[in-house]
Order: C-alpha cells, then sequence, then structure tokens
C-alpha cells in the first residue's frame, strides 16, 4: 500500500522513529537517559537532508493476511 507521509517539522519523523518503533526499547535497554539525545539527532538528521520545513514523501507498507 502506497501513501504519502508528512510531517510538520523533522522532529515528527525523528520522534516517531525513536519513540515508535523497537528501536525506543533498544535505546533504552542501553541508557534510557540516551533517547532524548537520540530524538535530538535523528531531528536534526533529518533536518539537514530534508529541510527545516514541513516534509511530504512516499510511503509504503506491505500487508499480509494469514488465514489459519
Amino acid at each position: 500500500m502506497a501513501r504519502r507521509s508528512r510531517a510538520a517539522s523533522p522532529a515528527h519523523p525523528a520522534i516517531g522513529f525513536c519513540r515508535g518503533t523497537p528501536l525506543s526499547a533498544e535505546i533504552e535497554r542501553r541508557d534510557p537517559a540516551l533517547l532524548q539525545p537520540a530524538i535530538e539527532r535523528a531531528t536534526a538528521a533529518v533536518a539537514e537532508r530534508f529541510g527545516l520545513t514541513s516534509i511530504d514523501g512516499k510511503i509504503q507498507a506491505h500487508i499480509l493476511t494469514c488465514i489459519r
């Protein structure tokens, strides 16, 4: 399924990846104090690549249904 992904700022996708995926648990397992710095570094990387304004890009998911 292909869609458009929009974010108001570079912080939104950075927060989504760092807090909304298994990456969050991996960061916190090493040191919970590293989560916020990781979000800040991810935000800076997204801003460097896409700019400081809103972001619009393609996103795609694969949806599977299993029947037993």
